[in-house]
């Protein structure tokens, strides 16, 4: 399972959080430079042993994507607190989609430091919408706190099994819809459209939730069982 996200998003305290249970404040722990880490767990009488990667730089990044056998998973990880952070999971999850490496696939979508309520920069809704488009599963933690960390250590190894029982399309879906673009256009227009997008999604979320849908497609993006 490959993590990714942006410098300072907690990917390697939430690795050590998998790792320990004696450990109050993950962040306090002495962090490690080995870059593959295995879990063991125990989930419905069967033992499994889930390695993580910690994907640090864009190097490290290509390589994953570039790897003749890719991993199993993605979790993809952005902090509520930083909205750039949450940009750069977008375009790692595009980049993935555009070489076909979400098919048969677990692709989780974690927004870390949810605690931070009164510095959030991320709405939980634009976290569920980016994971719905891309068919991830979406969760909301604090490492920190190890707030909902075992939840979603059973939910990644659910998923890796459900995904290693199903056979993948040959084709990946597009994504259904975005809710950031990339332009080559001047920073002036870029952050316009991306304003206009924004207000787009609102709306739009606003007409499925009267109509009852997005309360289905959250429930379904946030259920690590199916």
């Amino acid at each position: 399972m490959a993590i990714l996200g942006a410098t300072g998003v907690g990917k390697t305290a939430l690795i050590h959080q998998f790792r320990t249970s004696e450990c109050i404040n993950a962040y306090d722990c002495n962090p490690t430079d080995e870059k593959e880490q295995s879990v063991s767990i125990l989930l419905n009488s069967q033992e499994s042993e889930i390695v993580f990667v910690n994907v640090t730089t864009p190097e490290d990044f290509q390589e994953e994507v570039s790897r003749a056998v890719p991993p199993d998973g993605w979790l993809i990880m952005y902090s509520i607190t930083d909205k750039a952070s949450f940009q750069r999971a977008g375009e790692e999850l595009s980049t993935l989609h555009q070489h076909q490496l979400l098919r048969g696939r677990a692709v989780i979508l974690v927004a870390n430091k949810c605690e931070l309520v009164r510095s959030r920069a991320v709405n939980v809704d634009d976290g569920r919408d980016l994971a719905c488009s891309y068919g991830a599963k979406f969760m909301e933690i604090s490492v920190g706190m190890n707030h909902k960390c075992d939840d979603l250590l059973v939910g990644i190894l659910n998923q890796l099994r459900i995904k290693g029982e199903v056979e993948p399309s040959e084709e990946e879906e597009a994504p259904k819809e975005r809710s950031w673009t990339r332009s080559t256009v001047k920073d002036g227009c870029v952050s316009r459209n991306r304003s206009l997008m924004r207000a787009s999604m609102k709306a739009k979320r606003v007409i499925n939730r009267i109509m009852g849908k997005t309360e289905a497609k959250y429930k379904n993006c946030e259920d690590f069982q199916s």
